[in-house]
């Protein structure tokens, strides 16, 4: 018999301490808390009348209350026949401790399992024999989950209900399809979750703002947080979609359906990504016009990655008009020396460990919740990937580990994934090297023609793809779905730091990756550049050339890469890095600083990319392999490519400006005035003589009625970005 909840493997502290959160809405609040010990004979009380087992009956007097919890691992009759057993055990003792005392009014047994008509008239029987003359109750698993059901706040306090149970029959069919990808990536791993204060006010942060940015280090946790809150919202009826950027946002919104959209490093895995955050940067105000009760918004970002990218973008601007960031922002990473120990628990009990590991888990459990280097996720990589499990015991292959070992995991886990990675294959070497070439996940299609390409340098035979893929996923990849496409993305952002450090350390790979870049790696390597200007600590996040020569060989493979066609959100990656190469001073510039010497620059290595993709980006053949771009992609474009031009003497024009003008009396309006507003400035005999009297007269009487509509709305701002320079222009 299969519970709709499978509370059994939450753990006893767990299922404890939930039963008492019901027991307070079921019974009442005054039932007392329980003991802090693992005995049997743990109990909680209340004195009064409470509408149990019913409105119509209701019970009064001193009532007592039992829990035991069995682990159902070995099987739903054994827990069974233990629960009978020590139940008559502890039920006894507790007659006798009470002989001087009046017995309960009420004796109410609570567990996780679920019993039989047979078992309840058992436990009847026995307590009726042993001379208890009150009324009794025993509680099973299959009750609690109605429990849950009834009160679903206290469902929200547990999230990790949610990810061990059976979504499937929560949800309704539809639904479930709809929010399956997300669900089938989290389900599992929300069972080791632990509720933080992070948790609650990022839970009340949603409910008030419908927005929330989880923000904290490396490993704390941040992404786990977001499922529970989705996976919680989930069987509150809303549709849960893992998005990559906010133009997903927009194309899935649906203003009936009630709808949770997560952004999990949102503006930037590992290292602030430009052209991502300029993307929500750009979108954001829309996007928060449109959340509400229905729909919701969890972004997640690493601290150092979201303070970068408010202070090197607009998304600050974007964030503080609405609700504010401080509104927003819930740190992670704060827990308590008992959290801690909650998270190696969970974990330990989900990973099936040999008894060795468990043994020396017991043995060391304090010093792992205190050691200073404790994480989330390094326990969780201890337990999953580090200490044998019993499965390794069964076949022989079980290693020893010591608490030596731990320790210096704890402190380096790094070390460890550098000894599995050397000891891969080329082809597996090659194929996690290939997704550096890509920032968040990337669908099976593109990481074979990625793998394809760079695995044309290795020696036959190699690897297939698909068993490349096959022997990576579960220890370095992951396959997540979204919608109906699966992606390929690491295990953990914390390994495409360690890929990056070995790569910096490997003359020879790092050359070869080099020469082999994609877009959006030419623009990881640009901005990697930038943060070694700057001597930035994110440097140890990304890769940059060695010397000239690899310098060199990345200008020839941005040559190489920008003759072809590619897609406007490359071209973006390509000029947003390059962007930061400029003075830090000058975010808002038309011309560069005065103290700037661009002679001096030109001959710099900033300056040597920056005439490079200005050169590339602006000359007629772009124009000419890229036609299907729309007036807004080249208005976006041609933002960052002007503010780059600039740094070069003389500033060239885009040479395609004149053809490309041409199409606004066709453009929509609002795309036009952005594209005529921008490029003003630098062409403005470009528009004198293509805008004329009637087009300028439709662009006021559009903008007149857009403003009305926004006042009508209670909004006060137009919906582009440059409105300033537009009732200039007019």
């Amino acid at each position: 018999m299969s519970l709709k909840y499978q509370i059994g493997a939450i753990g006893w502290y767990n299922f404890e301490t939930l039963v008492q959160t019901l027991l307070k809405s079921v019974i009442g609040p005054g039932v007392t808390s329980f003991g802090g010990t693992k005995d049997g004979g743990r109990d909680a009380a209340f004195d009064g009348a409470a509408s149990f087992p019913s409105e119509q009956t209701k019970w009064d007097g001193h009532w007592v209350f039992q829990v035991k919890y069995v682990d159902l691992e070995r099987g739903t009759r054994a827990a069974r026949t233990q629960v009978k057993n020590t139940f008559r055990k502890e039920f006894q003792s507790i007659l006798a401790r009470r002989k001087q005392k009046a017995l309960p009014d009420n004796y109410i047994l609570i567990t996780d399992v679920p019993l039989t008509g047979n078992n309840r008239d058992d436990l009847a029987t026995f307590v009726q024999e042993s001379g208890f003359r009150g009324n009794f109750r025993a509680i099973d698993g299959n009750e609690v989950c109605e429990f849950l059901d009834l009160f679903p706040q206290v469902r929200r306090s547990y999230p990790q209900l949610l990810g061990l149970a059976d979504l499937d029959s929560i949800l309704n069919r539809d639904l479930y399809v709809r929010s399956e990808a997300f669900v089938l990536d989290w389900q599992p791993r929300l069972s080791t979750f632990v509720r933080t204060e992070a948790y609650g006010e990022a839970l009340t942060t949603l409910r008030s703002h419908h927005f929330v940015v989880l923000d904290g280090p490396p490993e704390a946790g941040k992404s786990t947080i977001a499922a529970a809150l989705a996976l919680l919202r989930a069987a509150d009826g809303y549709e849960v979609i893992d998005v990559q950027g906010p133009d997903q946002v927009f194309r899935i919104y649906k203003p009936d359906q009630s709808q949770l959209f997560v952004a999990d490093d949102a503006v930037g895995s590992v290292s602030f990504d430009p052209s991502l955050t300029d993307n929500w940067s750009r979108a954001l105000r829309g996007i928060l016009r449109k959340l509400n009760a229905k729909h919701l918004l969890i972004w997640t970002a690493r601290s150092y990655v979201l303070e970068e990218a408010i202070a090197e973008s607009r998304l600050g601007e974007a964030i503080r008009d609405f609700p504010g960031i401080h509104e927003v922002l819930v740190e992670v990473g704060k827990l308590s020396e008992f959290q801690k120990a909650e998270i190696l628990y969970n974990h330990a009990k989900q990973a099936h460990l040999s008894e060795a590991s468990r043994v020396l888990i017991r043995e060391n459990a304090s010093k792992i919740a205190r050691h200073p280097d404790f994480t989330p996720e390094r326990v969780r990589q201890l337990v999953e990937n580090v200490l044998p499990s019993e499965a390794d015991s069964s076949r022989g292959e079980e290693e020893t580990i010591s608490w030596e070992d731990v320790d210096q995991f704890l402190k380096d886990p790094g070390t460890r994934w550098v000894q599995a990675y050397r000891s891969l294959s080329a082809s597996e070497q090659t194929l996690l090297t290939a997704i550096l070439d890509f920032n968040a996940g990337v669908t099976f299609s593109g990481l074979r023609r990625a793998y394809d390409l760079r695995s044309k340098q290795l020696s036959y035979p190699r690897l297939d793809f698909n068993e490349c893929v096959s022997r990576l996923q579960h220890s370095f990849l992951r396959v997540v779905a979204f919608y109906t496409t699966e992606y390929v993305d690491f295990q953990h952002p914390s390994l495409r730091d360690m890929l990056l450090s070995q790569l910096r350390g490997d003359e020879l790979a790092r050359r070869r990756y080099i020469q082999l870049a994609s877009p959006v790696g030419l623009s990881n390597l640009i901005r990697g550049i930038a943060l070694s200007l700057r001597g930035e600590e994110e440097e140890d996040h990304v890769l940059l050339p060695g010397d000239n020569e690899e310098l060199s060989i990345l200008l020839e493979r941005l040559a190489e890469v920008s003759s072809g066609v590619l897609p406007v959100s490359d071209w973006h990656a390509i000029l947003s890095a390059t962007d930061l190469l400029l003075p830090r001073d000058s975010s808002k510039r038309k011309l560069p600083p005065a103290d700037v010497n661009l002679l001096s620059f030109n001959k710099s290595w900033a300056g040597k990319v920056v005439e490079a993709v200005v050169r590339a980006f602006g000359c007629q053949e772009t124009f000419e392999r890229n036609q299907r771009y729309s007036l807004a992609g080249w208005t976006m474009l041609l933002e960052k490519y002007y503010d780059l031009a600039v740094y070069l003497a003389p500033p060239p024009r885009a040479e395609f400006l004149p053809n490309l003008a041409l199409s606004l009396a066709s453009a929509e309006p609002e795309d036009g005035i952005a594209f005529a507003t921008l490029i003003q400035h630098s062409e403005p005999l470009i528009i004198s003589q293509t805008v004329s009297n009637q087009l300028l007269a439709s662009w006021d009487s559009y903008t007149r009625d857009e403003l009305e509509e926004l006042i009508e709305a209670g909004e006060n701002s137009p919906t582009w970005d440059e409105e300033d320079d537009y009732d200039s222009f007019i």
